[in-house]
């Protein structure tokens, strides 16, 4: 997944030489076959443009308003637990929003074992009131994190309040006294 990030960056210093290239490829060969530039533009950029649109989501997440929710239900000795999709988003809109000084924890994750989601949930035992933030939650090959995520917090904790917004959703719960 970083590594898919980090193409992004790389995308605007390779599609110039590639622009040029085509250009360049077009204008040799209008005159004689005109089809040919069009075509090899749609062979080169046709399948990583149909892979991008496939990724984007179809409805939109809004953080904010779980963050919001958060920070309004908020009590003293309370800790944020990220889910790990939503660290960046977090701590972009935390200053934002008047909540860059609530502690939180990062939550690790991994697609390949789902054992360090359960294991890294387990920190959590004792802390007493804890807020769990989802976003960008994974849901391919209908696996989904988050029922996951309960499934483990209700069986470590009690549920004590929810919400559940565009994308995002924020669960509080009570996991026993803190020390």
């Amino acid at each position: 997944a970083v590594a898919e990030r980090v193409l992004i960056f790389r995308i605007p210093r390779l599609s110039m030489p590639l622009a040029e290239g085509l250009w360049r490829a077009y204008a040799a060969t209008a005159s004689r076959v005109p089809v040919l530039g069009p075509a090899a533009a749609l062979l080169l950029l046709g399948p990583p443009t149909l892979d991008t649109l496939a990724r984007v989501p179809l409805a939109r997440e809004e953080i904010e308003d779980a963050m919001v929710y958060v920070r309004d239900h908020w009590r003293e000795g309370d800790r944020i637990y990220l889910y790990p999709a939503a660290v960046g988003l977090y701590e972009y809109y935390a200053p934002y929003l008047g909540m860059d000084d609530l502690p939180y924890i990062a939550g690790r994750g991994s697609r390949t074992d789902w054992t360090v989601y359960e294991n890294d949930l387990e920190q959590l035992r004792g802390m007493g009131r804890v807020w769990v933030v989802f976003a960008h939650v994974y849901g391919a090959g209908g696996a989904n994190e988050e029922a996951l995520f309960l499934y483990w917090l209700d069986r470590l904790g009690e549920r004590l309040d929810s919400f559940d917004g565009r994308g995002a959703s924020a669960y509080l719960y009570d996991t026993g006294a803190s020390a």
